[in-house]
């Protein structure tokens, strides 16, 4: 997020973002190894808009994923409540979720961090 940054103040006449505010707004969550992520469509809109805003929302199809997450496809919904209550859940997160028809945990929790929903890992 960084890089982008940079580039903004360099191609923005009048910036209207801070790093800071950046980092409220979209305050991202945690890899295994403690790396910081944020979701890349907000945070690209955003400086692209040159206006912070709730761009999570239209960024994809959640009723889909509530659909899973109701039905308890692959014990996610069991694996969320979990998690809520402080307890880590392991699960292997790819870089994109290209199917909205979804299988396993890994494809549930793979889209539900490609469409903005924040996950910390333990």
């Amino acid at each position: 997020m960084d890089l982008l940054y940079q580039r903004y103040l360099g191609n923005t006449e009048k910036p209207g973002i801070t790093r800071e505010k950046l980092k409220e707004w979209y305050d991202g969550y945690y890899t295994k190894t403690g790396k910081r992520l944020y979701n890349p469509r907000s945070v690209v809109l955003s400086l692209t808009n040159n206006n912070l805003g709730n761009y999570w929302i239209s960024s994809g199809p959640y009723d889909e994923i509530f659909y899973y997450i109701r039905q308890n496809v692959d014990d996610v919904c069991d694996d969320l409540a979990l998690m809520v209550s402080g307890i880590p859940v392991k699960s292997k997160i790819r870089d994109a979720a290209s199917s909205m028809e979804l299988a396993t945990r890994e494809e549930i929790f793979s889209a539900m961090v490609v469409y903005g929903f924040h996950f910390l890992s333990a």
